[in-house]
């Protein structure tokens, strides 16, 4: 019963993230602009549900007709990178718009079995649900982190950019910036376990 529970409150959790929108506005000239919105109402009943972590940006494609963005979660335990049998990714684009902006996320749920379930979405779209279950151990401190900072994130065409992750450890995390790929090789290094949570946009 408490397992049906729990599947059902990530099920209510996905339906206010993908019913949400938004209607900023940002004029640049980058292929993709990514701006953190942590102060949503969205992030607010998504952490009141207390069912897990909501990364939350709001995104601009200028020339959304023309790109094609891709999503997806990079896994590296004890220094290693691993395949989950469940691939967390999300690949759309080429809208019959020139111009999409709205809501973007990755809602990051932490069962009561020690497995970890993602979802991604973007305006429009969203991925199905992913289970990653870290093997052999779930870290004993870990730390979800938005690596976006207080300057929107302005993407160039082809370049992979980490826009979010987790990092556990069983003693101690160093503080390290997931925009720095120095202090991103020593994370995965030194940490148990660091997923980055990556994106990428292109133009077709």
């Amino acid at each position: 019963m408490k397992q049906k529970g729990y599947i059902l409150a990530i099920a209510a959790a996905l339906l206010i993230i993908f019913g949400s929108g938004c209607s900023k506005s940002d004029e640049t000239g980058a292929i993709a602009i990514l701006s953190k919105d942590e102060d949503s109402e969205l992030v607010t009943s998504f952490t009141q549900m207390f069912v897990g972590e909501l990364l939350h940006y709001h995104l601009t494609l200028p020339q959304a007709n023309r790109s094609w963005m891709t999503i997806w979660a990079e896994v590296y335990q004890k220094g290693s990178k691993i395949d989950l049998e469940s691939p967390v990714m999300l690949s759309y684009g080429l809208s019959t718009k020139e111009k999409v902006e709205g809501s973007m996320g990755i809602a990051l749920f932490q069962g009561n079995n020690d497995k970890m379930y993602f979802s991604l979405h973007a305006p429009g779209v969203r991925s199905a649900l992913s289970e990653f279950h870290p093997n052999p151990y779930f870290p004993g401190i870990g730390h979800w982190e938005n690596s976006i900072g207080e300057q929107p994130l302005q993407f160039e065409a082809g370049k992979e950019e980490i826009i979010g992750g987790f990092r556990g450890d069983q003693e101690s995390l160093r503080t390290y910036s997931m925009q720095n790929p120095e202090h991103v090789a020593n994370m995965i290094k030194e940490d148990d376990l660091v997923i980055l949570f990556k994106m990428k946009v292109e133009l077709k």
